[in-house]
């Protein structure tokens, strides 16, 4: 199964992307989303062991209102809100991920979970909220910018493990 990374933007595409990404392809994405109409932040969270850290980045990143009250629940309340980023579809990319996911896991798989439900929660009023992080080490890296200005990045999911592919440069994930 095919499908093009950017055409998920829209309404009903994946809400998180796991990509091999390096920390410089946040850019690349960003500015492929704002040419769509989309708006883009990107949160590095290197250095980022713990809940309290991690929503600082976020909050930071999308420029959450002074009411955020850093809390899980007013995350989920920011994210299905952002009407200070208007726009016809918001992307959130997140690098550095590694030391997030390894020192605060249960913190870690609680923001997906929250990030999901947010973006299901767009979903239905026919909104889109995605989020693309990088994926851990053993990935490897992509040239997004050759794959993105080609526009025809696409992804494969398999039985085995995701696929990336722009027409003959495949790269498999561990």
């Amino acid at each position: 199964m095919k499908r093009s990374l950017l055409a998920e933007l829209d309404h009903g595409g994946e809400a998180i992307r796991v990509l091999p990404l390096a920390a410089s392809d946040a850019d690349v994405l960003c500015a492929a989303a704002g040419e769509r109409g989309y708006s883009c932040a990107q949160a590095d969270l290197a250095g980022c062991a713990d809940k309290d850290t991690f929503l600082s980045r976020i909050a930071e990143a999308l420029e959450f209102p002074d009411w955020f009250g850093r809390n899980w629940d007013a995350f989920f309340d920011c994210l299905t809100d952002l009407s200070w980023l208007p726009s016809r579809g918001h992307v959130l990319v997140l690098i550095n991920t590694a030391e997030m996911r390894s020192d605060a896991p249960e913190a870690f798989d609680t923001a997906i979970s929250i990030m999901q439900e947010a973006a299901m929660a767009w979903q239905k009023r026919e909104g889109s909220l995605r989020v693309i992080m990088d994926a851990p080490p053993s990935f490897g890296l992509l040239n997004l910018n050759a794959l993105i200005a080609a526009d025809d990045l696409e992804f494969k999911a398999g039985a085995d493990a995701p696929t990336l592919r722009v027409d003959d440069l495949t790269v498999a994930g561990a």
